[in-house]
């Protein structure tokens, strides 16, 4: 059963589809557990020289929320950092196509605020009528079946984990 909070991530994921604006994540520094998951969820994500993305959940007893990675990396390295609990620095992420590019950080805002300006340039309109095919591709995979399954799943870890005062 899904709770408000549930049903609001997957409503925003949901509602994504018919958003004519494009999300752009800029990182810089440690890109961790929920902050991760909604850099996986933006359309573009530009990251500054030295970030790492990783889901250290597992080490301390939970799991991410969403279970995004798997939609965009392998089945395999998803399961190597999310069973190690490991992270991978830009360089990696780009390369496993995590992220999609890596800038010196002294040009990360030059950089975001440039590609911002070159998909302003794309009518709402346009850019909505691109976005919505390649979302409903990703649900008629199962995209949003899949969450509400991790969501379930996680609730289930937790409500089975002894209180801890």
């Amino acid at each position: 059963m899904l709770d408000e909070t549930d049903r609001a991530i997957i409503s925003y994921l949901q509602y994504d589809g018919r958003m004519p604006y494009t999300k752009i994540a800029s990182v810089r520094g440690h890109c961790l557990a929920a902050g991760f998951e909604v850099a996986l969820a933006c359309d573009l994500t530009i990251a500054a020289e030295g970030s790492s993305f990783g889901e250290p959940e597992l080490r301390f007893g939970d799991g991410p929320v969403t279970l995004l990675m798997p939609w965009v990396i392998s089945m395999k390295k998803t399961r190597e950092l999310l069973y190690t609990s490991g992270s991978v620095s830009a360089e990696e992420a780009e390369r496993l196509g995590i992220i999609n590019r890596v800038v010196p950080a002294d040009k990360l805002e030059e950089e975001t605020q440039a590609l911002s300006l070159k998909l302003s340039l794309v009518p709402p309109e346009v850019m909505r009528l691109t976005k919505k095919p390649i979302n409903r591709t990703y649900e008629i995979m199962g995209l949003f079946e899949a969450l509400k399954t991790n969501i379930d799943y996680r609730r289930t870890r937790l409500e089975a984990r002894p209180n801890v005062a």
